[in-house]
């Protein structure tokens, strides 16, 4: 088995409240008897994303786009099968309670992208959790 690639982060404030960054992964991977690709391996991977704090209120906007190109994965039957590109997005939305404690609300894959991660199973659809953050230290 072979496993190399590269990775690469990047972040600009923008103004002391809002930040845009993106996250870049190449993984170039082999299977040395077999010569294929390693299985679930992309080999790109891009996040895109936005971060902005109200002035105000203790709020906070967390948007992101996830980037994973097409691949060829291949089956324990030695076939293969390929895995289209896909894009989700992301939308996070957060309220600072107190210091140690947060509520929020997340949505994802607000595009309903439905190509799957993994060929085998199911990719679900659009999705949106809440719940309370409690920082202990």
């Amino acid at each position: 088995m072979r496993v190399q690639g590269l990775e690469m982060a990047w972040r600009y404030v923008v103004a002391s409240n809002a930040s845009v960054g993106t996250d870049y992964t190449y993984t170039d991977s082999h299977n040395a008897q077999t010569g294929h690709n390693l299985i679930n391996t992309p080999p790109h991977n891009a996040r895109f994303f936005g971060d902005w704090q109200a002035s105000v209120l203790p709020v906070m906007l967390h948007l992101e786009g996830i980037y994973t190109s097409g691949w060829q994965w291949q089956t324990p039957a030695n076939t293969s099968v390929g895995v289209d590109d896909s894009f989700r997005v992301n939308l996070q939305m957060s309220y600072n309670i107190k210091q140690n404690a947060q509520v929020y609300v997340r949505g994802e894959n607000l595009n309903n992208n439905r190509n799957p991660m993994t060929p085998t199973y199911g990719t679900p659809g659009v999705a949106v959790y809440g719940g309370i953050k409690l920082s202990l230290f």
